[in-house]
């Protein structure tokens, strides 16, 4: 009998909870999607204003972590000189981690123009930590990006014993 009242109750909660948990969800990746629209405005504030103020940046072209607003404004100022810059995913994955906590990670490629006629492609991975603040609104605690590298270790040639 016990089991039973255990099990039932787990199911209510599982069920009961679980369209908070889809919301969730849903208001992060429209969060993310603010973030690549952002990116895409060439107005940094766009995308620094995303980020709560001790937010953790490990970007794809800093070589230390970012973790203060001015460094956040610098390092997107510098990457939104590039024309024409926005990034697209190409595989995302989600892990709601509480009503108001989503992980967010992936693969997705940047673009931007080089010269007139040469378009860059840069494929990266990513993972992106949003939290509900108290105002109710996303933002971004933690953000890792970091270029793929050339080949993956299971593509390399096989090794001689």
């Amino acid at each position: 009998m016990k089991k039973t009242f255990f099990l039932v109750l787990v199911l209510c909660i599982a069920f009961l909870s679980s369209p908070v948990w889809a919301d969730a969800r849903q208001e992060a990746d429209q969060a993310f999607a603010t973030w690549r629209e952002a990116l895409s405005s060439n107005k940094p504030d766009n995308v620094v204003n995303l980020y709560a103020p001790d937010a953790v940046l490990l970007a794809t072209l800093a070589n230390k972590p970012i973790t203060n607003h001015h460094d956040r404004m610098a390092y997107f100022t510098q990457l939104m000189k590039r024309p024409n810059l926005s990034v697209k995913v190409d595989e995302e994955f989600g892990r709601v981690l509480s009503d108001n906590a989503v992980a967010l990670s992936g693969l997705y490629t940047f673009s931007f123009q080089d010269q007139p006629s040469v378009t860059v492609k840069v494929p990266a991975r990513y993972t992106f930590v949003f939290v509900k603040n108290q105002d109710n609104t996303w933002q971004i605690v933690e953000h890792h990006s970091s270029k793929l590298p050339e080949r993956a270790p299971s593509e390399a040639a096989p090794q001689n014993p």
